[in-house]
């Protein structure tokens, strides 16, 4: 029993009665198009695994963009509140600068820190 997949196996069948048949080179591009599904759906199947509810019938490409806008949305509110931090001076502000780090922290992680 052969372990090529049944699209090779009926390609190379094609090919051998009729050399040079179009449909041959149709299976093989159809497989290499099913692999490639398949490694997507593989490497993207943890998008299934924590799906949201506002996320329902979303593609996982866009679901994936979506998130990943999000976390660069909150990385650049946490560098602004982390810039912001270092360039103050203590001195001057003793009173309030914890808090207001925090609140920053707070605003660009939807308070989840």
């Amino acid at each position: 029993m052969s372990t090529q997949p049944e699209a090779l196996r009926l390609a190379d069948r094609i090919e051998r009665l009729i050399p040079g048949d179009p449909l041959a080179s149709a299976l093989r591009r159809l497989h290499q198009a099913d692999l490639s599904n398949q490694e997507w759906l593989d490497k993207t199947d943890w998008v299934q695994a924590t799906i949201q509810p506002s996320e329902l019938g979303q593609h996982r490409a866009d679901v994936i963009k979506h998130r990943l806008d999000l976390v660069t949305a909150q990385r650049d509110e946490l560098l602004k509140a982390l810039k912001w931090t270092m360039t103050m001076d203590a001195d001057q502000d003793e009173d309030g600068w914890e808090e207001r780090v925090h609140a920053a922290i707070d605003r660009a992680t939807g308070g989840a820190a």
